[in-house]
């Protein structure tokens, strides 16, 4: 070609586009070569692959070999191997977590890690991985050599980091690619779960504790009776004496009363006549104090308010509690 423009016009539709240079002598060439040997019958001397040979194996080496001569005869040659690998790679292990550490399944902050080992392909190795991080594990054909980086990233590494938009469970699935550029089945981790809330805790029992009965009342006016055992009852459509008899207490210190229930579940309840108007209201001196009255090792159980993270620790919440001896 005279001009690099006459050769990008000649070679526009080559597989790979028009790729061309031009030498001192102002002679242009085009870079790209792409050949398509014709199959022919095995019977023929020559004029293709012969129809016998004409696809490869699996697991096995072929060798090309290319000659090119230039205008001033000079040669040069080249030859190389290619693998036929048909099989993908075999799937291997991700873990949510930086690499040296444990798995995590909770965690605070929203910056994400994970790991992965184990995948591994015996005839070419594995190449590259692909993966992506999201609410649910990932499917196979969200994955591909023609995907995007905005729809997966690619890496050659064994980690990877994220952070998440918000808080929640989130998985990391991975795929990895052989040299043949074979996809593994894609592997999801078991998830890891961002809480960024404090827990709270709430109808703390502590096993024979003992306070005096009476009557308290939520800073929304809902009126309750705490027994000897510090169980709260609810009092139904408590009247104005009743009310305002009973002793104030926050809601914080409230929710630590455990509830008096029913075997299935439902809260007990106190009609107001005449057990209302016998009562008494609870000392304020044991909204925040109790008795155990026999030497041993204390037990507690409270409610959890929140579900994604295990927050019921008895050694840390029973510090909320005075414990005193008689």
């Amino acid at each position: 070609m005279e001009s690099i423009a006459n050769c990008k016009r000649a070679y526009t539709d080559a597989p790979r586009g028009a790729n061309c240079y031009c030498t001192p002598a102002k002679v242009c060439y085009h870079r790209h070569f792409q050949v398509k040997p014709i199959v022919v019958d095995s019977s023929l001397p020559h004029g293709g692959i012969f129809s016998n040979k004409s696809r490869g194996s699996h697991d096995s080496d072929y060798y090309l070999e290319v000659n090119v001569t230039n205008r001033a005869k000079l040669k040069t040659k080249m030859e190389f191997k290619v693998t036929v690998d048909t099989s993908p790679p075999h799937p291997g292990v991700v873990k949510d977590g930086q690499i040296g550490n444990p798995e995590v399944d909770y965690q605070q902050h929203l910056q994400l890690s994970s790991q992965w080992d184990g995948f591994f392909d015996k005839e070419s190795g594995v190449k590259f991985y692909q993966y992506k991080f999201g609410p649910q594990c990932l499917s196979a054909n969200e994955f591909g050599v023609n995907k995007s980086s905005f729809e997966v990233t690619e890496t050659y590494s064994t980690s990877a980091s994220w952070t998440a938009p918000s808080v929640g469970k989130f998985h990391v699935t991975v795929v990895a690619f052989n040299r043949a550029l074979g996809a593994s089945d894609p592997v999801c981790s078991d998830g890891v779960t961002v809480d960024t809330t404090p827990p709270s805790v709430s109808e703390v029992a502590v096993r024979d504790s003992r306070v005096m009965e009476g009557l308290v009342k939520s800073s929304d006016k809902v009126v309750w009776f705490i027994d000897a055992h510090r169980r709260r009852t609810l009092v139904v459509n408590p009247d104005g004496s009743c009310s305002s008899k009973a002793t104030p207490v926050d809601d914080q210190r409230m929710s630590l009363f455990p509830i008096h229930r029913y075997n299935n579940g439902s809260g007990m309840q106190l009609g107001i006549n005449p057990e209302c108007e016998s009562l008494l209201a609870l000392p304020v001196s044991f909204t925040n104090l109790l008795y155990v009255y026999r030497e041993h090792h204390v037990s507690t159980l409270c409610n959890e308010d929140r579900n994604e993270v295990p927050a019921c620790t008895p050694f840390v919440y029973i510090l909320i509690l005075i414990i005193c001896e008689t």
